[in-house]
């Protein structure tokens, strides 16, 4: 039997081979006592497989949404069905061969027919990048209440999200705020635009969360985010801070011998929380839009109308469109922003790199250094430093290098939390403990010392004016003070 080319005299088994297209059809010999079907391999993927089939085996079933091929997509549409987008070409197929005797197939339709999961119908097309921006920035505009600037940075969100698995690192879309204040209508509209956007609420099980972004790799859409039990808490806390960069897998141990599997979470993500994160490295890489009790605009309806899921259902097909053409021209470069943080700077570049226009790009630059001082201003350095400047500042001259007792200086955070409006609720889940703050004044270069039963900070002058300038504290004091001199 020449090399690629295989055969079977086993009706059974041909039709299987036929059904799966695992081999192509070649052609058939018929004598007096058998009928001889031959096969061709066209994927370089067949003697494995055939081989398991001559076996008895059954294939490893890959269960994957879709791959990036060295010449295509593979893409599962809103039918169920696989999409082989290969070199302008496309086919629909129902699985797919791989190396190593495995077969690619779509995860279940299920998740599909209860909208668990949003998928395109098939591609579309757009005209130019900008004016498929300009159709979702109008939709956006519909259907959700927010400044023109935050509508701009949805619209590319939504496009970063269809490009994600071409950059390294991405930030995560967050609407913060109380109940009643909109946050889950925006999420919901976003979502109906986003790649492979999956639902997931707080009633959801973390196992079910780990399993569904495996397999289908896309947008989680988390509402309500805030958990109650610690244990679930502590799950979803390593989902969101490994999720935000590539190959960066959970481990999870499976089965009856417990062992380790990879969990790859990596993807866009939108949350709506009413409270923040305790994790600051999490918190660190939201970008976080606060809503507000504020009047809606007139024209915002109150309940999303079948018009709007029809119009985000042709924009996802001309987005799957929009996926096929750039994906493969997108270089990621290290793009720092002056001015602002490196984690900030690090979760902005992929925005920056597929912005629409020049003019959006000079408005991200001066939203992220808005944006990044405003954050720098909630760091919990910052508000320790706050703290610490209001009680040298009641201090008498005399008394300004006496030394400060730790625990003088964690109910003065305190203060400055509740003033910040950080202070959430009976409980002072965000408020800092003394070993807190301890840890943070000595992770700043100030000396601790033990005083009788506890612990004082020893006040350098040098030192904390150096800490300040380095979390922009004098900056941003010299600017208010230059504004209430023009003010007079």
């Amino acid at each position: 039997m020449k090399s690629g080319l295989y055969s079977t005299s086993d009706p059974k088994f041909a039709a299987h081979l036929i059904r799966d297209g695992i081999l192509r059809p070649s052609g058939c010999c018929r004598t007096a006592d058998q009928t001889t079907f031959s096969f061709e391999d066209p994927h370089g993927s067949g003697p494995a497989l055939f081989e398991r089939f001559v076996k008895g085996e059954k294939p490893e079933r890959v269960i994957r949404a879709g791959m990036v091929l060295p010449d295509g997509f593979i893409e599962t549409l809103s039918d169920g069905h696989l999409l082989v987008s290969r070199n302008g070409t496309e086919e629909r197929r129902d699985t797919w061969p791989l190396k190593r005797g495995k077969i690619f197939v779509p995860p279940s339709d299920v998740m599909i027919r209860e909208r668990v999961v949003l998928l395109p119908d098939g591609p579309q097309p757009y005209g130019t990048q900008e004016q498929l921006f300009r159709e979702i920035s109008r939709c956006v505009h519909r259907y959700v209440d927010i400044p023109e600037a935050w509508e701009e940075l949805v619209a590319h969100y939504v496009l970063l999200s269809w490009v994600f698995d071409a950059f390294r690192s991405l930030p995560y879309l967050r609407f913060l705020g109380s109940y009643g204040t909109g946050k889950t209508r925006m999420l919901e509209v976003a979502r109906e635009l986003c790649y492979r956007a999956i639902e997931i609420n707080g009633a959801s099980s973390t196992a079910s969360i780990f399993r569904t972004l495996h397999e289908w790799r896309g947008t989680l859409a988390f509402d309500e985010t805030d958990f109650q039990n610690s244990a679930e808490y502590a799950e979803i806390i390593k989902i969101l801070n490994s999720g935000y960069k590539a190959d960066s897998p959970v481990l999870r141990c499976e089965g009856k011998n417990f062992t380790p599997q990879p969990f790859h979470v990596f993807g866009p993500k939108i949350l709506s929380n009413r409270t923040r994160f305790k994790d600051e490295a999490l918190e660190s890489r939201c970008l976080t839009f606060e809503t507000s009790c504020k009047k809606t605009r007139e024209d915002v309806p109150l309940e999303l109308p079948s018009a709007f899921f029809q119009e985000s259902r042709g924009l996802r097909n001309k987005l799957l469109q929009w996926r096929f053409d750039t994906f493969r021209k997108l270089v990621p470069e290290d793009t720092r922003i002056n001015g602002i943080e490196l984690r900030l700077s690090q979760i902005l570049s992929p925005l920056y790199l597929i912005a629409s226009t020049e003019s959006f790009r000079g408005r991200l630059l001066e939203f992220s250094k808005e944006y990044g001082s405003q954050q720098r201003q909630r760091r919990p350095e910052v508000i320790v430093l706050e703290a610490i400047g209001g009680i040298l500042a009641a201090r008498f001259p005399k008394d300004r290098n006496k030394p400060i007792p730790l625990k003088g200086i964690a109910e003065h955070t305190d203060l400055v939390m509740s003033e910040m409006g950080l202070a959430r609720d009976n409980d002072h889940k965000e408020l800092l403990t003394p070993k807190e703050v301890s840890v943070l004044i000595k992770g700043m270069g100030l000396e601790i010392k033990r005083y009788g039963r506890g612990r004082v900070l020893i006040v350098d002058e040098a030192a904390l004016a150096a800490n300040r300038r380095e979390f922009g504290l004098d900056g941003n004091r010299e600017h208010e003070d230059e504004q209430a001199k023009e003010g007079e």
